[in-house]
């Protein structure tokens, strides 16, 4: 693997690789192009494992500048972010006003890490661009460093823990109150348990490697343990599908139980990258690859798809969508992500390869 690929951080003070983790972020995009390009269902959850691996990436980049003062941790952190999100974004704007007209950003201010609240208000907007999670991710980061700077580890935890907790409740006493599902969908007080997850795991992780290399039963339990929750999991969304209980609608119970039965599927596919279980499937270099252009990819595909479609009136039209798509994320890598990337000082060289892969 070349430094211009993504990097994947295991854990607070330790700098070894986990390619596997790269591979996840690329299985995640697959998932979500499979789902909006050819209506793959339940393949939305990709989202989900988005969010697992970025709260698990950012809190560890965090525990790592802790040590340093607030202004350079939070400045360090809000710097790296903006290099890594905004090059793209503008310019997926500018492409997007070029293409539908500037009145269908007559809401711009909520494009400023309020993208999630535009469905959720039935507001005017670009459909083929979805944007909510990356709304939510935004959100994430302007509350997240402050928590973990201010609070010990295990405090830390505690928070975690409570997210994931309180999130399931949100969504059940909630949901009858909007009448259209894409609240409890997109935003960040009933996804959070995502996130939570991934900083949890981050938090603990050091200490349960330990115990993980050092006892090879324990290994055995979790390589077995790890896909039975995952099918098990996609099991019950299945059923739930079946009974029309989905992401577009379901009930407050079915809710609770929909999104729990997603996050074991992702903290499954999520737990056996990181263990290790299935190292040569997950560091294949196919999703690596993958894993190096999601940003992008996230942010083109369905604009490349509704266009192509224009053209192409035939069952051909996803897979030309498909190829534009990677082609400009290619050039979108090489020629405008990796040099603004560079810029980072010398002596932040970790911390910027950190960013690279969230």
């Amino acid at each position: 693997m070349t430094q211009s690929q993504a990097t994947a951080l295991p854990a607070t003070g330790s700098r070894k690789r986990v390619p596997a983790l790269d591979g996840v972020r690329g299985i995640a995009i697959l998932a979500v192009m499979l789902h909006h390009l050819f209506h793959a269902p339940l393949l939305w959850m990709g989202v989900d494992l988005f969010f697992v691996l970025s709260g698990f990436l950012i809190t560890t980049i965090l525990l790592r500048e802790k040590e340093h003062g607030f202004g350079r941790y939070i400045g360090h952190f809000y710097q790296r972010r903006a290099q890594r999100i905004l090059p793209p974004y503008l310019l997926i704007l500018l492409i997007c006003i070029a293409i539908y007209g500037a009145h269908q950003f007559r809401y711009w201010y909520l494009y400023v890490g309020g993208m999630n609240f535009l469905n959720t208000l039935n507001l005017t907007r670009v459909d083929a661009l979805p944007l909510w999670s990356l709304a939510v991710e935004e959100q994430f980061y302007f509350v997240w460093p402050l928590i973990v700077f201010l609070l010990p580890r295990k405090q830390i935890m505690y928070v975690s823990v409570a997210l994931i907790f309180l999130a399931p409740v949100l969504r059940y006493l909630c949901t009858p109150l909007f009448h259209n599902p894409w609240a409890i969908y997109m935003l960040l007080p009933f996804r959070m348990d995502t996130l939570a997850a991934g900083s949890l795991a981050a938090l603990g992780w050091p200490r349960f490697r330990q115990e993980h290399n050092a006892h090879q039963n324990l290994r055995r339990r979790l390589k077995i343990a790890a896909p039975f929750l995952g099918v098990t999991g996609f099991a019950v969304c299945v059923g739930l599908a079946r009974h029309g209980i989905t992401a577009y609608y379901a009930t407050p119970i079915g809710n609770v139980v929909l999104y729990e039965a997603t996050l074991v599927v992702v903290l499954s596919v999520f737990g056996s990258a990181l263990l290790g279980s299935i190292p040569s499937f997950f560091a294949w270099r196919p999703f690596i690859w993958f894993g190096t252009l999601s940003y992008t990819i996230y942010l083109v595909h369905l604009v490349t798809f509704e266009q192509v479609k224009r053209v192409i009136h035939s069952p051909a039209a996803p897979f030309a969508a498909i190829a534009i798509t990677l082609i400009y994320a290619m050039a979108s890598w090489r020629y405008l992500e990796q040099p603004i990337l560079r810029m980072g000082r010398p002596d932040d060289k970790d911390l910027t390869k950190a960013l690279r892969a969230v």
